[in-house]
């Protein structure tokens, strides 16, 4: 008999929101092993609208359309409108979260999305339940007003400035503040002969540098136009690189990738990968990685002491960790792809800069929070 079921709540947009749960639901499951139940739950799996709204709107945006998104995010900062937003997803989930609900029975909901603290709140409440919700904000810097919507909530945030926005809508007895949290293995740079091995077992060489192309669970934003200048570049400049890519979802960008490692077979090593469960190990193989400007990823590369180029980020909501990146000089956001492999060959050749940009990310002392707040969702009480 389990002590504890703790359900969370996600939804599907993009990666990090799963990743997120499942992060914290491992820890605590390896942890306390039959003392805790962990379940995960899509918010919407339900709701085919809300989903084609909520998912297919987002794949869209990451897809060249990113005004959607934007538009949908400056929108909902004025609180007339957010209101409305929260009340129209209010009645498209309620009905599937009473259910979940009363099929689970948990005694902790955890929710790890904007819009599902105060959709759980208002099932718990109907339902007359007493059950607490923990919101773990995966915004680390940029907290949208549409995340402070719960009236009874504990919040969780993962920064200073995530806590002062917080704490301007919350009472801060109401808001906790821990290192931002990705899977523990992170926390753990791999030894360079492990690192040599690895590049032996994936096909990459040992006398050569590794960029590596990794967006989120849909791929890197305009990813075609990014490879192709990379390759076009790499090539002309005959650069000691070779180039791994991880495509998450997106089924056009993997084909068109693999017909480039096939058309250039034998001048240049392009190794592609769809969803991988190697992400680790490529962040640890690499030199430098080619990302989007996601939260996860970027403290999972810098915790790898690995260099972001950031190419993207999602307007508003992404803003803060690129400058967080820029700010303490960790890496490089260039927003033109065009210019990308210009810097790449920069960082490659200029030994200089490499390691002070190294030795920046090392001076930070990043650490990852999933520990803290494993234990503290365990152990919170209402």
């Amino acid at each position: 008999m389990h002590n504890q079921k703790i359900l969370f709540l996600y939804l599907k947009c993009g990666g990090g929101h799963l990743s997120c749960s499942k992060t914290i639901a491992e820890y605590l499951s390896t942890k306390y092993k039959s003392k805790v139940k962990c379940v995960l739950v899509d918010g919407i799996e339900e709701s085919k609208f809300a989903q084609y709204v909520m998912e297919d709107g987002y794949r869209i945006s990451q897809d060249g359309w990113s005004v959607i998104s934007e538009t949908a995010y400056a929108l909902n900062c004025l609180s007339g409108i957010a209101k409305t937003t929260m009340k129209m997803f209010t009645r498209l989930t309620k009905s599937h979260l009473k259910e979940v609900f009363l099929r689970e029975k948990p005694d902790k909901v955890i929710a790890v999305h904007a819009m599902l603290t105060r959709p759980a709140e208002i099932a718990l409440e109907e339902l007359g339940l007493d059950t607490p919700v923990i919101t773990l904000v995966t915004d680390p810097f940029t907290v949208h007003p549409l995340w402070l919507t719960g009236k009874s909530a504990h919040y969780v945030v993962c920064s200073d400035v995530a806590k002062r926005t917080a704490s301007k809508k919350i009472s801060k007895k109401r808001i906790s503040q821990f290192p931002y949290f990705v899977n523990e293995k992170y926390s753990t740079k791999l030894p360079e002969k492990d690192v040599l091995k690895l590049k032996k077992k994936f096909g990459f060489s040992i006398d050569k540098k590794l960029i590596l192309v990794l967006g989120g669970g849909e791929g890197i934003p305009k990813g075609k136009t990014l490879m192709k200048y990379i390759v076009k570049h790499i090539l002309k400049q005959h650069l000691n690189a070779e180039i791994a890519i991880v495509c998450g979802r997106n089924k056009n960008l993997e084909k068109y990738c693999s017909t480039l490692s096939k058309k250039y077979s034998g001048k240049l090593n392009i190794k592609v990968y769809g969803f991988s469960d190697s992400v680790y190990e490529l962040i640890n193989m690499c030199d430098i990685v080619v990302t989007k400007g996601g939260p996860a990823t970027i403290i999972e590369i810098l915790l790898l002491e690995k260099i972001p180029i950031i190419n993207s980020y999602i307007w508003g909501q992404e803003k803060g960790n690129v400058a967080f990146v820029v700010k303490n000089k960790l890496g490089f956001y260039q927003p033109s792809n065009k210019r990308i492999p210009a810097m790449i060959s920069r960082l490659l050749t200029n030994e200089s800069l490499m390691n002070k940009t190294l030795k920046n990310i090392k001076n930070i002392k990043l650490q990852s929070g999933t520990s803290q707040i494993g234990e503290f969702i365990y152990n919170y009480k209402k």
